[in-house]
């Protein structure tokens, strides 16, 4: 998902990223697919991927994920939105009241300083209704970035997936054009979670997007270090080539 402009991993959905006026399919980290937000607009999206991944992490357990949200973006630099996607938990497999989605809303400000540079201040908070355990949590953003080319962002949260742990997430993004309507872009990544957790690892993405139109074309690949395991297990943090299409109107 990309929140003002600030690129998050959620390659669809929280993989991710990219900017001023940028809402699109996540974290699309170095989420892929982009979509373009003129300021004082409104833009909605639909993203189909073929696996759900934040921060390296799959949320879907290596299966395809529909995902979709609603952008508003003053000319002012506040923006506000609600992104969605389904999700596959494995502890949740077993629960026959599960209702398998992730709801994420965020609020923000988005300036741009010294001709070159932008910055972005956001709140995320991130919803899973109706799920056995409250894995709920808010993350508070910032982020610079010079021109469209590279980003730096710093996230952090007090109650990660509800568990009472810290967590900081160091991420930055690259962006380089090949010819409209072509681009590369890469993450790379440093998620440092405190209490139970007690762990931290790397990850990073690499991939290409293409505009068709109004649907946009991502194909990415994802990685995590081996301390992701300890974690979050193989299945999850199992390295991946994921392929997403979104749709922005």
């Amino acid at each position: 998902m990309n929140i003002g402009n600030l690129s998050f991993d959620r390659s669809p959905g929280r993989t991710g990223a990219l900017w001023v006026a940028t809402l699109a399919a996540c974290l699309m980290n170095a989420g892929p697919a982009h979509a373009e937000i003129s300021p004082e607009k409104f833009t909605t999206y639909v993203s189909l991927t073929s696996d759900y991944r934040f921060r390296g992490i799959s949320q879907s357990e290596r299966n395809p994920a529909i995902q979709g949200g609603v952008d508003f973006q003053h000319d002012n630099g506040i923006f506000a939105g609600v992104w969605a996607s389904t999700i596959d938990f494995a502890d949740e497999a077993v629960r026959s009241n599960s209702r398998d989605i992730e709801i994420d809303y965020y609020l923000g400000f988005n300036k741009s300083f010294a001709s070159n540079w932008s910055a972005v201040l956001s709140v995320v908070h991130y919803a899973y209704p109706d799920t056995s355990f409250n894995y709920d949590y808010t993350e508070l953003l910032a982020g610079i970035r010079f021109r469209d080319r590279v980003g730096l962002t710093v996230a952090h949260s007090e109650d990660v997936l509800g568990h009472d742990a810290r967590a900081t997430d160091y991420e930055i993004d690259l962006v380089q054009p090949l010819g409209r309507p072509l681009e590369m872009t890469a993450t790379a990544g440093y998620y440092d979670i405190g209490g139970d957790f007690g762990q931290s690892y790397f990850y990073w993405n690499l991939g290409l997007s293409k505009e068709l139109g109004w649907i946009t074309a991502d194909v990415r690949y994802h990685d995590t270090s081996s301390k992701a395991r300890r974690i979050f297990g193989d299945d999850a943090t199992r390295d991946a080539l994921v392929v997403s299409l979104t749709a922005s109107f």
